[in-house]
């Protein structure tokens, strides 16, 4: 009896321009893949929202970075994620069950949104890492019920006071990965929410689907 299901991208979509060697190691140059992953992210959302009300949200990582030189020197509001969300906008508007959520500042940063009277704060999460959350929590006059994050390649569930951290876990079988030993299975997070908050959660363990 579910109706209505909020599709979150949490970042890296693409290995961008951001290191020499991200682009070596690629098997892929960056067009193939903001290409290939734009039609592929346009077909499951379309393909979802055969069976409930999508509302989708994308967000940028630093992964999607168009990075020329130092990254101090990269302007945060030029990313990959911006061509990656335009194809999406383009391609499914005709959708009438598709609603893309505003993200809150021009960079694509983050996202806050409302499931059944929860609030929930959506990002990447390299700038709101575990020592950080106090501040990003307290950015807003409401209180944040949830964060969204990805970027630890690690997936988990923790509560920090009474505002739950749920973090993704993307695919991580890359060279940077291996070599940081943070290889684990490549987990997309279910979330599920009624009226009295979070029901349950399932790890949806995309590595079987390789078979």
């Amino acid at each position: 009896n579910i109706s209505e299901l909020y599709v979150i991208g949490l970042g890296d979509y693409v290995t961008g321009i951001i290191r020499s060697a991200n682009r070596l190691e690629a098997r892929w140059n960056v067009v193939q893949q903001v290409m290939t992953v734009s039609e592929l992210l346009s077909e499951a959302i379309g393909r979802l929202s055969e069976h409930f009300i999508c509302k989708v949200g994308l967000v940028q990582g630093n992964h999607d970075e168009i990075r020329l030189g130092d990254k101090d020197n990269t302007l945060i509001e030029e990313s990959f994620t911006f061509f990656i969300d335009e194809y999406l906008k383009q391609r499914l508007k005709e959708n009438k069950n598709i609603e893309f959520l505003p993200t809150e500042d021009r960079e694509k940063e983050y996202i806050t949104f409302k499931i059944n009277g929860l609030n929930l704060f959506a990002s990447h999460g390299q700038r709101d890492r575990n020592k950080q959350l106090d501040r990003t929590i307290e950015m807003f006059d409401e209180k944040i019920d949830v964060v969204l994050r990805g970027h630890f390649h690690q997936p988990c569930k923790e509560y920090k006071n009474k505002t739950l951290i749920v973090t993704n876990g993307c695919w991580s079988g890359e060279p940077y990965s291996k070599r940081n030993r943070l290889y684990t299975p490549s987990v997309q997070k279910l979330l599920i929410f009624d009226e009295d908050g979070l029901v349950c959660d399932y790890d949806i363990n995309l590595d079987r689907y390789n078979k």
